[in-house]
């Protein structure tokens, strides 16, 4: 097991590049927490099927964003 130093050098980190597919949806949790959710689509080089992300935006800058996009939209998460 590392040190707490060499642990927190470590990390996660994911990009998603394809297109929007269908409009965002806006919704209110139970918690009254605020969220927009859209699906990604990335086509795949090797011919095979899309692969296909839905995506949660918590922050109030994420959720604007992602609030204004449209069906085929090019994104990058």
């Amino acid at each position: 097991m590392g040190t707490t130093a060499e642990r927190t050098t470590e990390v996660n980190r994911v990009e998603i590049t394809g297109r929007v597919s269908g409009p965002p949806a806006s919704r209110t949790l139970p918690s009254g927490d605020e969220l927009v959710t859209l699906r990604v689509v990335v086509a795949r080089d090797d011919g095979q099927p899309v692969d296909t992300i839905d995506c949660a935006c918590w922050s109030a800058s994420a959720r604007r964003a992602a609030a204004r996009l449209e069906d085929g939209t090019g994104v990058r998460v």
